[in-house]
Order: structure tokens, then C-alpha cells, then sequence
């Protein structure tokens, strides 16, 4: 088993924050309603995609902590199932699970306010925590 320091864990953690506002671009949170596909694989067009902020977060105790930067439209009508974070250059940063509010802790790293959304309407990121 490997454990790491923390002060490694917190090195990784800024490495990590340098790495989604690396680029020009905006960075963003991808929300997903088809079955998880691999890293590397195309997932198509996202459901919604809602802006995250530049600085892109706080590390925090426990983990970095995403802010966006807005609400997001929501594209196409259908159930937030998993999201890629992308950097500010659109680079893949990582994949994770979705959940709303009322889910349990252990359903997702990503809580939106609801995962059953609709065209048109608005999504909203109310946290994410990468640890």
C-alpha cells in the first residue's frame, strides 16, 4: 500500500488546480447522460456545461474545491449521470460522478442541484470537491 504525505497530497492538489487554469480558454464542468465511456473516448455532445471560475477553486482541507462561475444551459432534456472537467484549453482533466443534492455522499464528487434537467433550462454546480 502507498501512502503519501501531506504535504504531497497538497503538492498534487495545486498541481492539479495549475493544470484545469492552465490555457486561454474557459474551464468547465461537462454533464453527461449516456453510460460512462472511457477516458480517451468521445462521449459526444455534453447534456449541459456549466463555466468554472478562474482561480478555478480553494484546496481545502480534504480536497480542491471547484467554484463555477455561472449557471449553465442545459442542451438536451435528460438525467446528469456522470461530467469531465476540462481545463481552460479544453484538455480532459478528469471524470467523475454526478449527484444531486438529496443523493447520498458516496453517489458522486459532483452535486448539482438536480440531475433530471431539461432543455433550456439552467444547471448549476453546487460543489465539487477533488481530493
Amino acid at each position: 500500500m502507498i501512502t503519501i504525505s501531506a504535504e504531497h497530497s497538497l503538492a498534487r492538489l495545486a498541481g492539479t488546480k495549475a493544470f484545469i487554469e492552465a490555457g486561454a480558454g474557459v474551464a468547465i464542468v461537462a454533464l453527461y447522460s449516456i453510460a460512462r465511456v472511457a477516458d480517451g473516448v468521445d462521449a459526444g455532445a455534453p447534456m449541459a456545461t456549466m463555466p468554472l471560475a478562474n482561480p478555478c477553486g480553494a484546496i481545502i482541507e480534504g480536497g480542491l474545491a471547484l467554484t463555477a462561475a455561472g449557471d449553465g444551459i442545459v442542451n438536451s432534456t435528460g438525467e446528469a449521470l456522470w461530467c469531465r472537467i476540462f481545463n481552460r484549453d479544453g484538455v480532459l482533466v478528469a471524470s467523475l460522478d454526478v449527484r444531486a443534492l438529496e443523493d447520498p455522499p458516496e453517489a458522486g464528487e459532483v452535486v448539482v442541484e438536480q440531475r433530471t434537467m431539461f432543455a433550456g433550462g439552467i444547471a448549476r454546480l453546487v460543489s465539487a470537491v477533488l481530493e
